[in-house]
């Protein structure tokens, strides 16, 4: 464990080198962070430019084949962020420059060995929004599992997708560790589901959906950079991979992630592709769209298409403790209208919200406050997954967004 713990502290220190370096010159203009919290290790929200973004697999505690720091979530975060790097370098990316982490542990009690992990890594000025959710992990003895979001220096044209992998991540060949979206216009595609025989033939059906979907927008599976699935269960995730195998067979699978949930149907998949450069003379820097087939909903678009313009991500928002339902969605809701208004945003520029519910009253709650703060011609592309727990304990609800400002 000695040589694992030299290789934390080396990658620590290198990010802070990094973060030193001619790039961090750039940072005030590329990527902000709002409100810090040293004692987490996390942002508020971070501010980002329309410049490259590195996407990231779902990581495990693993280096090769081993699962590493066994029985302890902070050795094994550290692990977590050792792979991240891996991957993000593999994409001229690094955590120096991390935009979002998304969090997943078995259960709420690793949360503070997690951020503790976390609080040591990101002890600079710059530190990323952090989501944490609870879920099952499809690695035996994984406590913790994440994904990340950060800057990358790849150059390549608008609309075409970069993919990298990293030698010590393994997994099928075909499989990317890190898809680099590039600048220019972007696609947000809500959570779709469709019925099948099995949760195999759902995931291949839902993909068929989603790509019948890329079609309509003119965009291809080659413009995907990253897919999150929510399933149950997670024990029968070897289904799930199996047809994302075969649906992406003679091409490269994009990064995945993997989210267990307490859905009324086996597995619900959203996605993340670039759609090209601007085309000049959009009127808005955002549209909301509903596919042909589709109905149009008043507290969630079908897809939503950024045309210009920086991205806000927010860290998981929370409501106070031990209070109703309604009570902890009306304070997330105004947290997030004040970070909007902090970072230049605002409520009718919101192209993805995920929402991580726990308790039926806070999905209700939930259903029944969103028209209360989304125009009902302007609300962001989401999925809402009811999930074993929000991360946090007494919090039946969290939110987590992705929005659009004009100038980060």
């Amino acid at each position: 464990m000695k040589n694992f713990a030299s290789r934390f502290v080396l990658f620590a220190c290198l990010a802070l080198a990094i973060g030193a370096d001619a790039r961090g010159a750039d940072r005030p203009t590329v990527l902000r962070c709002l409100q810090p919290n040293a004692g987490s290790g996390s942002a508020a929200a971070v501010v980002v430019a329309d410049v490259p973004l590195a996407h990231t697999m779902q990581v495990f505690p693993v280096r090769d084949g081993r699962l590493m720091g066994a029985g302890s979530a902070e050795l094994q975060t550290q692990q977590l962020l050792l792979n991240l790097a891996d991957a993000l370098g593999e994409a001229r990316s690094g955590l120096d420059r991390a935009v979002k982490l998304n969090l997943y542990v078995t259960d709420a009690k690793h949360v503070a060995a997690a951020q503790s992990a976390l609080a040591k890594y990101f002890d600079g000025a710059h530190k990323p929004a952090v989501c944490l959710v609870e879920s099952a992990l499809p690695v035996d003895g994984a406590l913790v599992a994440a994904d990340a979001v950060a800057v990358s220096d790849v150059s390549a044209p608008a609309g075409e997708v970069s993919h990298f992998r990293a030698a010590s991540l393994g997994g099928p060949g075909s499989l990317a560790h890190v898809a680099v979206l590039p600048p220019g216009r972007k696609v947000f595609i809500s959570g779709q589901a469709e019925k099948g025989a099995s949760l195999g033939d759902c995931t291949t059906r839902t993909l068929a959906s989603l790509e019948a979907t890329l079609a309509y927008l003119q965009l291809t599976r080659a413009h995907i950079v990253q897919v999150k699935s929510f399933l149950t269960p997670m024990a029968n995730i070897a289904e799930v991979e199996k047809a994302f195998t075969d649906f992406f067979r003679g091409g490269t699978m994009p990064p995945l992630v993997f989210v267990e949930w307490k859905g009324t149907v086996p597995i619900e998949i959203e996605l993340i592709a670039a759609a090209g450069p601007p085309l000049g003379g959009e009127a808005d820097s955002i549209e909301f769209i509903t596919p042909p087939g589709a109905k149009a909903s008043p507290v969630f678009a079908k897809v939503t298409l950024v045309n210009r313009g920086g991205l806000i991500y927010t860290s998981g928002l929370y409501g106070p403790a031990l209070t109703g339902a309604e009570t902890q969605v009306r304070e997330i809701f105004a947290k997030l209208r004040g970070l909007l208004n902090e970072s230049g945003g605002d409520l009718k520029h919101l192209a993805k919200a995920t929402y991580y519910v726990a308790k039926d009253d806070a999905s209700k709650a939930l259903n029944d406050i969103r028209p209360d703060y989304f125009d009902p011609k302007r609300p962001p592309a989401a999925s809402k997954a009811m999930v074993k727990g929000t991360g946090l304990p007494n919090a039946s609800v969290t939110l987590d967004m992705i929005g659009v400002v004009a100038k980060p």
